[in-house]
């Protein structure tokens, strides 16, 4: 195991000029010197850092099967007695918060200090650094680095055996799987020490990779894409580092994006191409696994840019990637808790921002990446069109990146918020959701509701739409009163009898204003698969806020501030929660409410939830139902609904309807949303049909089930939905002279306490809650997902203050159920003490929510990736809810 072929160059003293022209994202190199005078290179043995961190547990890593905590004494134990052929070695991230002092045992080496992740958060920015101990025999199979990031790895202790290949040339017997959805790649194949000994004595010369000795003091570069597999000869101990600077930093963007073909590509090589036209991959699930093909040479070569020279190396080109792109992909449009390789979109535009602040001379690439990322030049066409039509002054050149998560496009233009709504499903639920929003603004006025003060004032709003090739505008208030060609656009107004349209609440779930004809149209487009690209984006314009959110200012904020925040979401959700429900625009409530509620269609299965609204709102305008068919038992539908989830066990009240259709869509697809979740283990996903109720209707409280129809135990609130860190708005504020400071330390809030001067700028208060489009009715439990897992980041102590403003009890009724124990199982499968827990509740909404918070749970409570159960990760998260009944 000790072959040198020398394939790969040895050099000392190179400058950083001659190193980003001859080596940066080209070749690799091994670098003889960078480590000279580091203490690390003296006290990183594995006996001397037993004596200081003995009882310190890291990350150990097995190629097959979940990483384990192990103290370091114990791991060294493990290393002096063990036989094994393919043995653990720890591969830890989180060594620098683990034991900061070995931070200071090295530095970054000059040639690698540009680091453009850095600008991010430490709790925001993707993992990029790993200590690395290991004996003999283990070390790192076949990869290739996450987000196309470059590497450097410096050697302390012991050898290495190392094999590269240029990227695309996958190695003999390794296997890539590409998700069709969003682009996920894994790797398959046997541990180094195994592919060593099975598969390279079969290679010919010609395909035999790049291969090295790393010896104690050498560093090894290891540009974008390449591909790499490591042998510890000896016991070994190395620090890694992954960085992206102006170099690779087109190439890393790209590869943020989800999609298959540029990400399989840019790994896989033609083997990710050809597959696409001639289907001779092999399927498994939503994964490809990529079989060698032959494809156009020509082709290949403008992927694969030869940098010429007698070793033939390759480098990988943005320009062809980009073109592999999907049309459907080319905008992000993934919520702010979907994430794509750690980095989710959100976090990404933040990203973009503070480059553009912080660097420059790297603003053409950073806007040329943002387009490829979110459209934003298409995005920022719209957006003058509509400030033309306000009169409105043109973004300058920092205000032209859009804000936000990407899900609904947000510029910030001088004193103005221009928000535009995206309609992701083809059909009018964009201009839905303004509607809905707008009308929730005008609710708050006519109850002269205090939340007024704590949300942006609304300027204008409107619809923006493409006739031929220009935009047009037209002002819309939410209510059918429009200025312009509405017919042009869509919208059409629709005349309605006893019904007071200026004070009707405009909610989704009743769909009085837009032409029902066209939304079910396109609704129906969009089940048949049909790819409806939407031509108008409705808009609204608000006074811009002073101050940041909280997700840019959390790293900033002190334990008073958080406190301080806590007290004013509880307030201020107290003050939603008990704002009056809009009146249904219809007399005779009960009796509609039965009729809608037991109507089927022809093949006797219940209406879907549009088909509902439309007939609410056909019964309004005076239509009377002739005809009705009688529910089914609880039994039969019961029966049906274990066997296929298509029918329910009951039917709900008209103001419940679209909270329990939305946790019903959830429910009835959980098992496809935990495989898109890569975070989710597979023996969770194996258990949550029997952890979750098979209706989740009994969640919210059902007294009784009557003829169908089911009885809930409480009324249900207004929801904001997404109370999230970065539709929390704060400003600077004075505070008094004893500071409390919270510090994160693993998964544990420190706090420390002490006396100094106040700097108002590092103090903040919180203002105004934004975002308001995803405003609808339902329990008032669920708001507490996203206020604690993202808002709160998981401290229990700040959700505890929030509880004491908040003053609202969240446990149901106490009134006695007229259903038994028994019935509540054979009914709904739950046990009766689960429903009434608040722990399980709020467990099953996080696993229902239409945002992906079981990606915050995994990233706040890391460890919690290694549960045996559901009820587990439960007691874990939510057990303090179990403290208190209200």
């Amino acid at each position: 195991f000790l072959l040198d072929n020398e394939a790969i160059e040895r050099r000392s003293g190179i400058s950083y000029d001659k190193f980003t022209a001859m080596y940066d994202g080209k070749k690799p190199v091994i670098l003889t010197d960078l480590a000279m005078g580091w203490p690390a290179l003296h006290t990183w043995t594995v006996d001397k850092l037993v004596e200081r961190y003995g009882e310190v547990a890291f990350r150990v890593s097995q190629n097959q099967g979940k990483d384990i905590l192990m103290r370091l004494k114990d791991y060294a134990s493990y290393m002096a007695l063990q036989h094994d052929e393919d043995p653990l070695y720890i591969f830890d991230a989180d060594f620098g918060e683990l034991a900061p002092d070995l931070l200071q045992d090295y530095q970054v080496p000059s040639l690698f200090e540009e680091d453009l992740f850095g600008v991010l958060d430490q709790l925001n920015r993707p993992p990029f650094r790993w200590l690395v101990v290991g004996p003999a025999r283990s070390g790192a199979s076949w990869h290739v680095d996450p987000f196309l990031t470059s590497a450097w790895n410096t050697l302390l202790v012991g050898r290495k055996r190392w094999a590269l290949y240029p990227p695309g040339m996958v190695p003999l017997a390794v296997t890539v799987h590409v998700d069709e959805e969003d682009g996920d790649v894994n790797f398959d194949g046997p541990s180094s020490l195994q592919w060593w000994l099975d598969v390279y004595p079969s290679l010919g010369e010609e395909h035999k990779p790049l291969e090295f000795i790393q010896l104690p003091g050498e560093t090894v570069f290891v540009p974008s894409g390449w591909w790499h597999c490591v042998l510890n000869i000896d016991t070994s101990v190395a620090i890694t580092q992954n960085f992206v600077n102006s170099t690779n930093f087109d190439l890393v963007c790209l590869d943020m994006l989800p999609g298959c073909r540029h990400r399989g590509a840019a790994r896989a090589g033609p083997l990710a191409l050809k597959e696409y036209e001639t289907k001779s991959s092999v399927e498994v699930g939503r994964s490809i696994i990529l079989k060698p093909t032959e494809y156009d040479s020509l082709f290949v070569k403008s992927l694969w840019m030869n940098n010429g020279g007698k070793d033939n190396w390759w480098t990988l080109s943005v320009d062809a990637l980009n073109s592999l792109l999907e049309d459907d992909l080319k905008q992000l449009h993934t919520s702010n808790s979907c994430k794509v390789n750690n980095l989710n979109s959100r976090h990404m535009l933040e990203w973009f921002h503070r480059l553009w602040a912080a660097k420059p001379d790297l603003q053409s690439k950073i806007w040329k990446s943002a387009c490829h990322a979110f459209d934003m030049g298409v995005w920022l066409d719209r957006v003058i069109s509509i400030c033309n039509a306000h009169s409105l002054p043109h973004p300058e050149d920092e205000e032209q990146l859009l804000v936000g998560d990407g899900t609904n496009p947000v510029f910030l233009i001088g004193a103005y918020a221009i928000k535009l709504y995206i309609d992701e499903d083809g059909g009018e639920s964009a201009i839905d959701k303004l509607g809905s929003e707008l009308q929730f603004y005008s609710q708050l006025t006519q109850n002269e509701s205090p939340l007024r003060d704590v949300i942006p004032a609304v300027v204008a709003a409107g619809i923006l739409y493409l006739a031929g090739e220009i935009y047009h505008t037209y002002v819309w208030d939410g209510t059918g009163n429009c200025l312009g060609d509405a017919e042009e656009c869509g919208v059409k107004k629709r005349q309605r009898k006893n019904v007071n349209v200026s004070n009707r609440l405009r909610t989704r779930w009743a769909q009085a204003i837009l032409n029902p004809a066209s939304s079910q149209d396109q609704e129906q487009h969009s089940r048949k698969g049909r790819n409806v690209t939407s031509t108008k984006w409705p808009y609204v314009i608000t006074k811009r806020c002073k101050g940041e959110n909280v997700a840019n200012r959390w790293s900033c904020m002190t334990k008073d501030d958080l406190m301080s925040l806590a007290s004013f979401l509880g307030t201020q959700i107290h003050q939603l929660h008990c704002l009056a429900l809009p009146s249904f625009p219809f007399k005779g409530e009960d009796e509609i409410s039965s009729s809608v509620v037991n109507k089927f269609n022809g093949n006797g299965c219940k209406i879907q939830a549009r088909e509902a609204m439309h007939l609410v709102d056909s019964i309004s305008c005076n239509t009377s139902l002739q005809e009705t068919v009688p529910c089914c038992t609880i039994q039969e539908g019961t029966k049906r609904l274990h066997a296929n989830h298509e029918h329910w066990t009951c039917q709900v009240p008209v103001e419940w309807q679209l909270f329990v259709h939305m946790l019903r869509k959830e429910r009835q697809g959980i098992c496809d949303r935990l495989k898109h979740w890569s975070s989710i283990s597979s023996h969770l996903r194996d258990q949550v049909e029997d952890y979750l109720p098979i209706d989740p209707v009994v969640l919210i409280g059902v007294d009784k089930v009557e003829f169908g129809m089911a009885h809930i135990n409480q009324s249900p609130v207004w929801l904001h939905t997404d109370v999230t860190d970065d539709n929390i708005q704060v400003v600077p504020c004075t505070l008094a002279a004893n500071c409390h400071e919270i510090y994160k330390c693993g998964d544990i809030l420190e706090i420390h306490t002490h006396t100094s001067q106040i700097d108002m700028e590092k103090h903040t208060k919180a203002y105004y809650i934004l975002d308001f489009e995803d405003v609808c009715i339902g329990d008032p439990l669920y708001e507490l997902i996203a206020i604690y897992l993202s808002a709160f980041r998981g401290n229990s102590e700040l959700l505890k203050q929030f509880l004491l403003s908040y003053k609202i009890p969240l446990s149901m009724n106490s009134r006695e159920q007229a259903m038994t124990p028994s019935q509540i199982r054979s009914i709904f499968a739950v046990d009766c003490d689960d429903i009434r827990r608040l722990s399980y509740r709020a467990m099953c909404y996080c696993l229902l929510h239409q945002f992906n918070f079981m990606g915050a749970v995994f990233e706040i409570w890391k460890d919690l990736k290694n549960a045996n159960t559901w009820r587990e990760i439960e007691f874990h998260v939510w057990g303090v809810l179990n403290q208190s009944t209200s």
